[in-house]
């Protein structure tokens, strides 16, 4: 009875392992050649097929209708966004991983300096609370001596900054 057993635990073994040889022959196959052969022997383009079985699902029908407009603005934005930004410099104000210290240094920092724009970003881990867009060092180094007996942890960056 136990070589019975062990009969047909082994030759489930050997059969899962020739078909899993097969299977990775064929996607091989697939891989290596796009196009295959149907079932009458002509050339059929996988790719070609998943379109098209894409295309017969019913989530694939939806159509929308949108003004025409809404793609010129977002070209626009797009066009636009680019030239807005140049090399430069910022005041980096406070870097930690508690959002909520530099919260605290915000509403400081605001109220010491509300002529400022402030910038709170977020790299993991850590958020970042930067100032200003100053295209040269001197202006930022003019304020940084302004910033730095209220704020100890700030220090210039360069960073992409708007015109």
């Amino acid at each position: 009875m136990k070589r019975v057993i062990l009969f047909i635990c082994c030759f489930l073994l050997l059969g899962s392992i020739y078909a899993q040889e097969e299977i990775e022959k064929s996607s091989e196959e697939i891989l290596s050649n796009p196009a295959v052969s149907d079932k009458e022997g002509a050339a059929v383009d996988i790719g070609q097929e998943l379109d098209e079985n894409l295309q017969q699902q019913p989530f694939r029908n939806i159509r929308i209708n949108a003004d025409p407009r809404i793609d010129q603005l977002v070209q626009a934005h797009v066009r636009s966004a680019g030239k807005n930004k140049i090399n430069g410099f910022r005041i980096q104000v406070i870097q930690d991983t508690d959002r909520g210290d530099v919260r605290q240094e915000k509403q400081r920092f605001i109220n010491a300096f509300p002529q400022l724009k402030l910038y709170e970003t977020y790299e993991p881990p850590f958020y970042k609370l930067r100032a200003g867009n100053f295209t040269d060092r001197f202006k930022a180094y003019y304020y940084y001596q302004r910033i730095k007996p209220n704020f100890t942890r700030a220090f210039i960056v360069k960073d992409q900054v708007k015109k």
